[in-house]
């Protein structure tokens, strides 16, 4: 089954041979920020979460997601050509489980690619090629599952006027109910914007486009939106980058309009893609994705506003 194509190469056209799970002690993790602290070369630059854990030599990952209360830990690996689902539990002991991999009923011969929690926790959306009767063969769309007792329930796609018949990628939920995503619903060929759906009585209306300077004719990805909408980390392929597509970070103005977007400079950007942008929920800790393994850096590091 080939893979749909995403900027950058997070999700290659031709599938990679199968990966086996790693089978490790939970005590290397004992750290309950799944990082190590002790840092060598501390404000140099990114270092890969969790080597040989999370981001491993034989595997492709992407994806670092924690739930609002620290507990749970997702990210995504290639499997037998697939990206999967995966799980790591926060112990009484204050280390983490191994990983483990989360099996979505009816889901699993799909992607599964892309998950966020909800802030209440309450749900978690994701986004897969599965087939549905409402949108057209190969479209990826938006789906969400609700919690159910310590794991989650059945999936279901989102309707419209989140999901069209094109692509929406990399859902982000925040505390006022909005959603963002990044979409070529409205694309320029190939090129992609950052949308933002809000609601009215509990239903989403039509999404918008952000528009400049965040959405640009340069292929926009993935997007972090802080829970109370302050700021954006937003992927970006315009020139004058580091690399290949680079993170950017726009602050809401006192307009309510988003300022400019400022590079993160090369303390994360690279030659290569580097994409994926996460904020762990204490506000300390930045992750994101770059050739085909997981990073982090501390947001002092950065200069990211942290939550009062």
């Amino acid at each position: 089954m080939k893979i749909f194509l995403r900027l950058g190469r997070c999700f290659a056209v031709s599938a990679i041979a199968a990966t086996s799970q790693l089978l490790v002690s939970p005590d290397v993790l004992a750290d309950p920020s799944l990082v190590d602290i002790a840092r060598d070369e501390s404000r140099e630059a990114a270092k890969k979460l969790a080597p040989g854990i999370i981001s491993t030599e034989e595997n492709a990952e992407l994806n670092a997601v924690f739930s609002p209360d620290g507990q749970e830990f997702y990210f995504c690996r290639l499997v037998d050509g697939i990206y999967r689902l995966f799980r790591m539990d926060k112990l009484s002991s204050g280390k983490w489980s191994n990983p483990s991999r989360v099996n979505l009923k009816k889901m699993d011969e799909f992607e599964i690619v892309d998950p966020w929690i909800t802030p209440d926790g309450k749900q978690m959306l994701y986004i897969s090629n599965a087939p549905t009767d409402a949108f057209q063969a190969g479209s990826v769309n938006i789906w969400t599952m609700k919690r159910e007792g310590n794991g989650w329930g059945t999936p279901h796609v989102l309707s419209s006027p989140i999901n069209s018949q094109l692509n929406e990628i990399y859902p982000m939920p925040v505390e006022s109910g909005n959603l963002y995503f990044n979409s070529n619903r409205n694309s320029r060929g190939d090129d992609r914007d950052i949308f933002v759906a809000t609601q009215k009585n509990g239903k989403f209306r039509e999404p918008v486009n952000l528009g400049p300077p965040v959405s640009s004719p340069y292929r926009e990805g993935d997007v972090f939106v802080a829970p109370d909408e302050s700021y954006l980390i937003v992927t970006s392929a315009k020139p004058g980058g580091f690399g290949k597509s680079d993170l950017y970070i726009s602050y809401r103005q006192e307009d309510g309009t988003w300022g400019e977007t400022i590079n993160l400079g090369p303390t994360v950007n690279s030659e290569e893609h580097d994409y994926t942008p996460v904020v762990s929920p204490d506000g300390k800790y930045f992750f994101f994705t770059r050739s085909a393994d997981i990073y982090w850096i501390t947001t002092a590091d950065l200069g990211i506003p942290q939550a009062e």
